[in-house]
């Protein structure tokens, strides 16, 4: 099932300035259906390696 996480820009409130819903109409409107996230996740950052890379396992496992 696709996930969105969401690190908003900064003074970006998650739930007032930007909400789940006009995130998934967003991604709706650019693309196919079937590819748009069932659930979105507000972040403060992502979880990132040394050189820069997500750490991708950690999102999925929900560390």
């Amino acid at each position: 099932m696709p996930k969105a996480f969401v690190v908003p820009a900064r003074g970006v409130e998650p739930g007032t300035d930007i909400t789940e819903e006009a995130v998934k109409q967003f991604v709706l409107d650019e693309i196919a259906e079937y590819q748009h996230p069932r659930e979105v996740e507000f972040v403060d950052e992502l979880p990132r390696t040394a050189s820069g890379k997500i750490k991708k396992y950690q999102l999925r496992d929900g560390e």
